[in-house]
């Protein structure tokens, strides 16, 4: 941790690699004093982050982000187009206005939000989908865009409905604290399978 409050630390994301990612607490002005070739590919906004989403207040070239409960609104251009991964940890309590997530982003994890997606909050290029444990939302049709692919279910609260999981989903990945039933909502033709979650870690 550095004088400003900012974390430093490895950590291993749940889907892929260990990585170098920095994390902020309160604001995250030193990137602005990195160079390009020290500028993190990836940035967790953890609980009580308050800065303002101005121009360039995260660096270019940003392809994953994590956001907690942060204290400042998301506005369109917040998230740069170069990020493909967006993570909401539990508590992330800002309105996704459409357009705030970027076309670019194609993965999308998702806990226990406290404000309600709407249709567009999640954009079109999105292929992956991953509804976390503690996840409290009802999935009203077209809240899952046309164009998702893949769409992962942890131990989320309430249950699925006619239209929640759109039609071009070919895969479903279940965990065993799954609840509900799936078959009556996806068609024949989708694959089904069933695995252990593993999950995000928190830091903080």
């Amino acid at each position: 941790m550095d004088k400003d409050n900012n974390e430093f630390f490895e950590y291993k994301k749940p889907f892929k690699f260990n990585k170098l990612c920095m994390a902020f607490k309160d604001d995250c002005n030193i990137l602005s004093k990195l160079e390009k070739n020290q500028l993190p590919s990836d940035v967790m906004l953890l609980d009580g982050f308050n800065q303002k989403f101005i121009q360039n207040i995260l660096p270019e070239g940003l392809e994953s982000l994590y956001l907690g409960d942060i204290k400042q609104e998301l506005v369109i251009g917040s998230i740069l187009y170069t990020v493909k991964n967006v993570y909401l940890f539990d508590g992330f309590n800002q309105k996704l206005i459409p357009a705030v997530l970027p076309k670019g982003v194609k993965s999308l994890f998702i806990g226990d939000i406290k404000q309600k997606l709407i249709i567009g909050s999640i954009p079109n290029t999105v292929r992956s989908v991953y509804l976390e444990d503690g996840f409290n939302q009802k999935l009203a049709p077209a809240i899952l865009p046309e164009g998702v692919e893949s769409l992962d279910l942890g131990d989320i609260k309430q249950e699925l409905i006619n239209g929640s999981i759109p039609k071009t989903v070919t895969k479903v990945v279940v965990s065993k604290k799954f609840k509900y039933q799936i078959k009556p909502y996806v068609s024949n033709k989708v694959q089904t399978t069933g695995k252990i979650k593993i999950h995000w870690e928190k830091f903080y």
